[in-house]
């Protein structure tokens, strides 16, 4: 069990919401950690950097996986975006079967670079995302197996409809928040080889966001539903690599007008690669650095894909004692 926590820990790149473009709002992806059960009364303490770059639209007029160059038809205002994002992240053991975890984000920066000749040149938005909190119950534990459901909510807490300097309200793709509450639902399907220093986790996640306000008009961003298959190997007691498939599908907004609209450039399905490679430099600290490697992208309607994300994490593993153990011990 002690070693499924240090890799449990070691797997913290948290999973948030996910957004077609490289700029959209909400928490950006970090590929999907193993977040499995920590024991009773220890917490894992995580600050994360990523910093996402586009400059390549996808899709066509019916959509596609093809890459889009400018043409007669086709001329695109965005000349690339980018983006710099941190986030705080913590969790909880309150049983040995129930953990808590909590989430929240800022946006340093979301850009948007436009074409010569545009005026303005340049388009950025920053601030909070969203606040998260999950419960996360283990059904099972034995011989290496691991099965663990959870369910949550998400809090919008960012300020929507910025403005640029001008006062005109920026584009929605640079709010640093959807501005909709969502649920969330989550498993985690855990197997490993001690012996061979090889585990896998097999995990999923489910977004049900809210319908929300977007320039005064009800709008519902798409359920987004992602799976992973994560499998890492153990070089050392200091050092394990680790390899992560993920496939995101998000359905198409919906304005709600008079009828409800479907989002024509909006949804998409994505499988990405994230290499990554953890390091312990104390027996309580972690080191974590990934990149993001789309390799499929298919998108409903004329959008800018994902180019490439990377990331830095480091973690902190805690302890507490429990209050017959600190009043024994006196």
């Amino acid at each position: 069990m002690k070693t499924l926590l240090v890799i449990i820990v070691l797997f913290s790149i948290s999973f948030t919401q996910m957004n077609a473009q490289c700029c959209s709002p909400g928490n950006p992806a970090g590929g999907i950690g193993a977040e499995g059960i920590l024991e009773k009364n220890t917490a894992r303490i995580s600050l994360i950097y990523k910093g996402g770059f586009s400059d390549t639209y996808f899709g066509g007029n019916i959509g596609g996986s093809k890459t889009l160059q400018p043409s007669p038809d086709f001329i695109p205002s965005i000349k690339n975006a980018n983006y710099n994002y941190v986030g705080l992240y913590s969790r909880f053991g309150l049983t040995s079967r129930l953990t808590i975890d909590n989430e929240l984000g800022y946006f340093i920066n979301k850009t948007q670079n436009y074409k010569e000749g545009l005026i303005p040149s340049q388009l950025k938005g920053y601030g909070f995302t969203d606040f998260g909190i999950q419960f996360k119950y283990r059904l099972f534990n034995r011989r290496e197996w691991e099965i663990t459901p959870g369910i949550g909510l998400r809090f919008s807490v960012g300020q929507k409809e910025q403005k640029d300097k001008d006062g005109s309200t920026l584009p929605f793709d640079l709010w640093p928040t959807t501005g909709a509450n969502a649920f969330t639902t989550s498993f985690l399907i855990y197997k490993g080889f001690p012996h061979y220093h090889l585990r896998f986790f097999l995990e999923g996640r489910v977004d049900f966001p809210q319908t929300a306000k977007v320039y005064r008009v009800d709008y519902k961003n798409g359920n987004i539903y992602s799976l992973a298959f994560i499998s890492s190997y153990s070089f050392d007691s200091k050092w394990t690599g680790v390899i992560l498939f993920r496939n995101e599908y998000r359905r198409q907004d919906i304005k709600f007008i008079s009828p409800p609209q479907e989002i024509y450039s909006s949804g998409s399905n994505k499988i990405f690669i994230v290499p990554q490679i953890h390091f312990r430099p104390h027996k309580n600290w972690y080191l974590t650095l990934f990149t993001d490697i789309p390799v499929y992208q298919y998108y409903n309607g004329k959008q800018l894909g994902n180019r490439v994300a990377y990331g830095l994490n480091i973690s902190r593993y805690l302890k507490f004692q429990s209050k017959e153990k600190s009043q024994s011990s006196l």
